[in-house]
């Protein structure tokens, strides 16, 4: 028998993940929701997992592996997509900021040369 160790490790850390980017405030509500339905989905399939004992080289288990493995690589992709989003409003921000800037300082020339302009 192999040990379980592996495949209940890996979920929990897929729960965890899930269960983190559901409270990313960078994500709309709605997906929020959708990512915390699924970690609470998973936390069951990981209670269950836990009372089961596998044999590693049963199909069962090598499916489950692979089914692991393609959640964590979508979690990583899904992950990676949320963060280049937040540096994108970022930056756009900053932008923003910098516009802002320029205005002001335009405002502020042309109330200099209004000022000079009645004097």
């Amino acid at each position: 028998m192999a040990t379980q160790t592996d495949p209940i490790q890996t979920l929990a850390a897929a729960v965890n993940r899930l269960y983190d980017m559901s409270g990313n405030a960078g994500i709309s509500p709605t997906q929020q929701q959708q990512l915390l339905a699924q970690a609470h989905s998973l936390r069951g399939d990981l209670i269950a997992l836990v009372q089961v004992q596998f044999d590693a080289s049963d199909a069962g288990y090598q499916n489950l592996m692979q089914n692991l493995k393609d959640v964590i690589d979508a979690l990583n992709e899904s992950e990676q997509k949320v963060q280049d989003m937040i540096d994108k409003v970022v930056g756009v921000a900053e932008v923003a900021a910098a516009v802002d800037n320029l205005l002001n300082e335009a405002i502020q020339l042309g109330a200099a040369a209004a000022k000079m302009s009645a004097a």
